[in-house]
């Protein structure tokens, strides 16, 4: 689908979450200090856009702007809303401005103002533990939000009520109640 080292990506840069909406690809990298043209150094906390039309990236989230800024906090899954809201996944542990003991199973939501100078309000979105996340590899690394439904993969195995399965499985939490008491059906 896209090859970010012909538009001027490092060959090193390795992409750990991604999100596509036509001709507009928004990504997070691994690791820090990634230099995407015309933006500069971007690191792992930060989701970068290239737009396919212009051939041209910018600063699409700046997490370190919004409390996103310990080693850890890592941007590992994201998901764009309809309303325009930012959904994210850390890779560990960590906390946000309004929102403490964010593990690496939940989603966090960023209502606010996107690009150079991101300003959101934080709130829970997912809560993983709610439905059963709890185990070590249960690290949600890859979520898509529609018609109400929660589509989720996981680093390692999981179990959530009657259901079982592994990292390469995307496994969906049905009629999705969002929110700090999270539930699926």
């Amino acid at each position: 689908l896209f090859d970010a080292s012909s538009v001027g990506i490092a060959a090193g840069a390795d992409v750990d979450a991604a999100y596509v909406n036509g001709d507009l690809i928004y990504m997070s990298f691994t690791t820090n200090g990634i230099i995407v043209p015309g933006v500069g150094s971007v690191n792992d906390e930060d989701v970068v856009l290239y737009n396919r039309v212009t051939n041209t990236w910018t600063l699409y989230f700046d997490g370190s702007d919004v409390g996103l800024t310990t080693d850890g906090e890592d941007v590992d899954a994201f998901e764009i809303l309809p309303d325009g809201s930012v959904v994210v996944s850390i890779l560990t542990t960590g906390a946000v401005p309004g929102v403490t003991g964010i593990q690496d199973e939940d989603l966090i939501r960023c209502v606010g103002t996107f690009g150079p100078t991101t300003t959101c309000v934080w709130s829970w979105y997912f809560d993983g533990s709610d439905v059963g996340l709890t185990a070590d590899g249960e690290d949600v690394d890859s979520v898509s939000a529609a018609s109400g439904n929660l589509y989720l993969s996981t680093v390692g195995n999981y179990t959530v009520a009657g259901l079982s399965g592994g990292n390469d499985d995307v496994f969906v939490c049905n009629s999705s109640v969002t929110g700090v008491n999270t539930s699926c059906s």
